[in-house]
């Protein structure tokens, strides 16, 4: 699988304003020495931002190219997203099977 090119992304962001210079520069000067530094680097400012930085990197993956590591990002995301909500259904069905459970015990010593 290829890598993320952080000094192509980091530029397309800071073209976009969602970088300062400092942060562009410290990324590009470490692309072409130590690419997974930068890519860390990179990495690391899109967990500490907002959400629309975050859009704003999905989209700048896709202008520099970079379709393949767009992909495993949502991809991956997506089956974060499924495991979470498969758990909250557990959840949630666990919650009222209790309650029946609960509820037709309660009944039958309510009966006696």
């Amino acid at each position: 699988m290829e890598k993320l090119d952080a000094g192509k992304t980091a530029k397309q962001l800071f073209q976009r304003r969602a970088l300062n210079r400092k942060e562009f520069e410290e990324i590009r000067s470490l692309s072409s020495d130590q690419p997974t530094k930068a890519a860390e680097q990179l990495l690391q400012l899109v967990l500490s931002q907002s959400e629309d930085f975050y859009d704003c990197f999905l989209d700048s993956l896709l202008k520099t190219d970079q379709t393949h590591v767009h992909q495993w990002i949502v991809l991956e995301g997506l089956l974060v997203q499924n495991v979470v909500f498969t758990i909250i259904i557990i959840f949630l069905y666990s919650i009222i099977v209790i309650f029946i459970v609960s509820n037709y015990f309660n009944s039958i010593v309510n009966c006696k």
